[in-house]
C-alpha cells in the first residue's frame, strides 16, 4: 500500500514543540552552560594553584642562595622525568605491544582466509560464477522492487495532488514538520546523553 493512500497521512498530526523542541534545548543549554561554568571555575582554581607555586618558588630563589633552590628545582624535574620514563617504558611500550600483536594476528587471519578463499575459487570457477549470478539476480530483484515501490508512490502522490492539491501540501507540510521535530529530539537527547 502507499505511503500517501495511507489514512494517517492525512491526520492533523499536532506537533508539539514544546516538548519536542523547546524542553530539550533549554535542558541541553542548562547542562552544557553549567559544565562550561565548571569548567572555567576550574581553570581559574588551576591557574591560581599554578600562581602559587611560583610564587612559593620565586621566593625559594630569592630568600635562599640560587643553587639550592635551583638544585631542588632540578631533582623535581628529574624526579618527574624519571616518572614520566619509567610510565612510557613500561605502560606505553606494553600496550603498544599488545596492539601490535593485536593487529598482526587479525592481519594474518584475514590473510589465511583470503588465500583459502582464493584458492577454493581457482580450483572450483562454478561456484564462483553461480555465486556472483545470485549475487547479482537479488540485488536486480531488490532493485526492481523498490523501483516498483517508488513509481506507485509517486503515481499515488500524483494523483492525490491532482485531486487534493491544497490539502495533500499540507499533510506534506505536517508531515515533514512532525518527522523535523522528532529527529530534533533524538538529537538533542542523544546530546544530553553523552554531555
Amino acid at each position: 500500500m502507499p505511503y500517501f493512500a495511507n489514512t494517517e497521512f492525512f491526520t492533523n498530526k499536532p506537533i508539539d514543540i514544546q516538548s519536542k523542541i523547546i524542553n530539550p534545548s533549554l535542558h541541553l543549554y542548562q547542562q552544557t552552560s553549567e559544565k562550561i561554568q565548571t569548567f572555567y571555575v576550574d581553570s581559574i582554581n588551576n591557574l591560581l594553584e599554578f600562581h602559587n607555586k611560583l610564587s612559593v618558588f620565586s621566593k625559594d630563589v630569592y630568600s635562599s642562595p640560587i643553587t639550592d633552590s635551583f638544585n631542588n628545582f632540578y631533582d623535581l624535574i628529574k624526579k618527574y622525568s624519571v616518572d614520566l620514563t619509567t610510565f612510557l617504558k613500561i605502560d606505553i611500550n606494553q600496550n603498544i605491544d599488545f596492539y601490535y600483536q593485536k593487529f598482526f594476528f587479525i592481519v594474518s587471519e584475514k590473510l589465511d582466509y583470503f588465500k583459502f578463499y582464493f584458492q577454493e575459487n581457482i580450483n572450483n570457477p562454478k561456484r564462483l560464477i553461480d555465486y556472483t549470478n545470485n549475487f547479482l539476480e537479488s540485488i536486480t530483484s531488490q532493485l526492481k522492487n523498490y523501483l516498483t515501490r517508488i513509481s506507485e508512490e509517486l503515481a499515488e502522490l500524483s494523483n492525490l495532488l491532482s485531486t487534493q492539491p491544497v490539502e495533500t501540501l499540507q499533510a506534506i507540510y505536517r508531515n515533514i514538520m512532525s518527522v523535523t521535530a522528532d529527529t530534533y529530539f533524538e538529537i538533542i537527547s542523544s546530546l544530553l546523553i553523552s554531555v
